[in-house]
C-alpha cells in the first residue's frame, strides 16, 4: 500500500501542474490520497490510481461525488 502511495503522490503532486486550475484539482487529488493511506482505504488508492495513472485527470465533481460516497464501497485491508 505504500509503495501506490509513493506512486500515486509522485504523479500527482500539485507542483507539477501547468496552471493554477491543475494545482487545486491535484492538491485536492493529494488530499483524498494521503486521506485514504492514512485510513487504510487500498479500494480507494487503487481508484485513484486507476484514474491518475491511466492519464486522465479527473474534474473536481468527479472527485467531490467520489468523496460524498458515491463511488463504490471501500474496506480496509485485513491481514491474511
Amino acid at each position: 500500500m505504500r509503495d501506490l502511495f509513493r506512486r500515486l503522490a509522485t504523479a500527482i503532486h500539485p507542483d507539477k501542474a501547468q496552471d493554477a486550475d491543475s494545482q487545486e484539482e491535484r492538491t485536492e487529488a493529494m488530499k483524498e490520497v494521503t486521506r485514504a493511506y492514512r485510513d487504510g482505504d487500498l479500494a480507494s488508492l487503487i481508484e485513484l490510481e486507476k484514474v491518475w495513472l491511466a492519464g486522465a485527470c479527473p474534474t473536481r465533481a468527479t472527485m467531490r461525488t467520489r468523496r460524498n460516497g458515491a463511488a463504490p464501497a471501500s474496506s480496509k485491508p485485513t491481514a491474511s
